[in-house]
């Protein structure tokens, strides 16, 4: 594993932070997966990424019931907003006051649609269809 990679651990490995700060805060860049994938599909390319715009902390989510993340109780539907719901708390979690969102297929149309609805909250917008 790469120096520059932390694994967050909130009981399974659900998350991988990219370029954490050290002694300059970075922006914050969520990536947000496609339909049947996991927050390992930006491996590949955030390396690159972090040597190409060092400037950035890149943080790849498993979306809930993908990849290791848990799944909604039964009964319960997967819909947009609960996403919304998410990304909402990991501004607030990390005390974010603005984010971008990096998104690939189902993650750049939830990445869209988020800021469509939080314009304020959105700094820029990476999608790949």
């Amino acid at each position: 594993m790469q120096n520059n990679l932390e694994l967050l651990e909130i009981k399974t490995k659900i998350a991988r932070l990219w370029n954490p700060p050290d002694d300059k805060p970075r922006k914050p860049v969520i990536c947000i997966h496609g339909w049947k994938d996991n927050c390992a599909t930006w491996d590949n390319l955030l390396p690159h990424l972090v040597k190409a715009v060092p400037q950035y902390e890149y943080l790849a989510i498993d979306l809930p019931g993908h990849g290791h993340s848990s799944h909604f109780p039964p009964g319960m539907i997967y819909a947009v907003q609960d996403i919304w719901v998410l990304i909402q708390r990991l501004i607030n979690h990390y005390g974010w006051s603005k984010i971008s969102l990096m998104g690939h297929s189902m993650g750049a149309q939830l990445s869209f649609m988020f800021a469509g609805t939080h314009p304020l909250l959105v700094e820029k917008l990476v999608r790949e269809l």
